[in-house]
């Protein structure tokens, strides 16, 4: 399977983000 860097980033700091964002939402939402 070739990926191209640049598409292997962003999909990488799209599933990072994705992650930070459901992790304060729990916070907040358990907090």
């Amino acid at each position: 399977m070739c990926v191209p860097r640049r598409v292997y980033n962003a999909l990488l700091s799209v599933m990072t983000m994705r992650r930070i964002l459901a992790t304060s939402a729990a916070l907040c939402l358990g907090g």
